[in-house]
């Protein structure tokens, strides 16, 4: 009967240490797992960092095309007054000479 019992002891402590070692590798995986999920968010947010730094210097640049197209139209509106009136004058001149 000694034999049975020490058997029985030596089956619990080798069951004692499956189970140690089964949950140690469910932590090892979890680990693993939270690992490789936080490798991957970190590089998807590398990457929108890239991203956001490149639609920063394209604002930047908009912005400035925007500013010169802006400015540009300013000039053209007075350029297109100053035509208009000059045209209007001579209308006015052509409308003297023939009614003369």
């Amino acid at each position: 009967m000694a034999s049975i019992t020490t058997a029985k002891q030596r089956l619990e402590k080798a069951v004692t240490r499956l189970e140690s070692a089964v949950q140690t590798v469910s932590a090892k995986d979890a680990n693993d797992a939270e690992g490789a999920r936080v490798e991957t968010l970190e590089s998807e947010r590398a990457k929108l960092d890239t991203q956001l730094s490149a639609l920063r210097v394209e604002h930047e640049t908009l912005e400035q095309q925007y500013s010169t197209a802006r400015g540009d139209y300013v000039a053209l509106e007075k350029v297109i007054d100053q035509v208009s009136d000059r045209l209007d004058a001579t209308i006015g001149r052509l409308r003297k000479v023939l009614e003369s």
